[in-house]
């Protein structure tokens, strides 16, 4: 075990990991991940690896290679996540072609895919083959992988993803200083003493008694209490802890979040809503900066969604945002926990 773990610890040992051992379990848990396919079988859910970083040339694309390459040999990158027609062309072809992994590089947006999130959780996947009248349904046995600066994810991504984080001090990456060349040539060249690292942990688990992780993951149980088991037994900490990235994961929720601390109980419109959001910086991915005057129907349509979205929704110490009313009547507002609100949602049946 030691001796693996001085391998592993050596291929990571120049990546700025930003935080003080979970973005590197959550590393160390795609390297087992695609190695230990065999233990998980075909049916288990298993995580997206969403690897971000504060500037370009920190080592996103390079670590997710440290996942993939020892198991899989040289790493075949997919670029940006397209179109929603386009992702589903693409997912279905990587499930024809039976790929355990798919890699989308450099995603510098929202992620926001609902065709991603649906195949991320499924066991079979289906769809029309492109240019012929034909359909195709097969197992999904596709871990995937997404690198990115500034990429911010929604909620559905979110709960089913793990986070790896860099941080780059310096202002250049070029003026960045390294022991050792780590690319391509010698990942493949290091394949040997990585893949028998990695089966000493997964051994040494076993012998072990297959213990279970400090933690569970609800989004993918299964996978959680068997990778996670073996990372954390290697002693590398959890990988399946809550990753707190305010500047990237889940921007929404976590706009969401300080909007309701603003809310003083008072019933809100709408527009005031929108001009609380404006004052203090809060979605502006949706609703831009004050400066852009009048939101379009459009922008109105999707911010009125997300906060339906919430409605109900208790956040913090017992602070439930509650959305009353349709259309140009809709008022909202943020009451305790424990309020009795029946009469407010009487007619959906809500209880306090």
């Amino acid at each position: 075990m030691s001796a693996a773990k001085e391998v592993i610890d050596e291929l990571l040992s120049e990546f700025p990991f930003a935080d003080d051992g979970r973005s590197k379990s959550v590393a160390v848990a795609a390297m087992i991940g695609l190695f230990g396919a065999g233990l998980l079988g075909t049916t288990i859910v298993r995580p997206v690896f969403i690897y971000l970083a504060n500037a370009e040339g920190a080592g996103k694309t390079l670590l997710a290679k440290c996942a993939i390459s020892p198991t899989h040999g040289l790493v075949r990158t997919d670029g940006d996540l397209k179109d929603k027609a386009e992702t589903a062309k693409e997912l279905l072809a990587a499930v024809i072609e039976a790929r355990p992994y798919i890699l989308f590089d450099n995603c510098k947006r929202h992620l926001d895919s609902p065709s991603l999130e649906a195949f991320v959780t499924a066991v079979i996947w289906s769809g029309r083959i492109l240019g012929v009248s034909k359909m195709f349904a097969g197992e999904s046995l596709v871990t995937v992988f997404v690198t990115g600066n500034g990429c911010t994810v929604s909620p559905d991504m979110r709960r089913r993803s793990l986070f790896v984080e860099l941080f780059m001090e310096d202002e250049r990456a070029e003026d960045r200083q390294f022991r050792r060349v780590l690319d391509d040539p010698a990942l493949l060249a290091m394949r040997p003493r990585i893949l028998g690292a990695l089966w000493a942990l997964v051994r040494d688990w076993d012998a072990a008694g297959r213990p279970k992780p400090s933690r569970p993951h609800t989004a993918f149980p299964r996978w959680s209490e068997i990778i996670g088991g073996v990372v954390e037994h290697a002693g590398y900490g959890c990988p399946l802890q809550t990753a707190e990235i305010p500047s990237a994961a889940d921007v929404d929720g976590a706009d969401m979040r300080e909007l309701v601390q603003l809310l003083d109980g008072e019933p809100v419109k709408f527009d005031e809503l929108v001009d609380t959001a404006w004052e203090h910086g809060l979605f502006e991915r949706i609703i831009g900066s004050e400066s852009d005057g009048d939101l379009k129907p459009s922008d109105k349509s999707t911010f009125g969604k997300l906060l339906k979205r919430y409605d109900r929704r208790v956040f913090g110490e017992g602070k439930r945002f509650v959305v009353d009313g349709k259309g140009h009547s809709r008022t909202f507002c943020v009451v305790n926990q424990t309020d009795d609100i029946h009469g407010r949602h009487g007619q959906q049946g809500l209880s306090p």
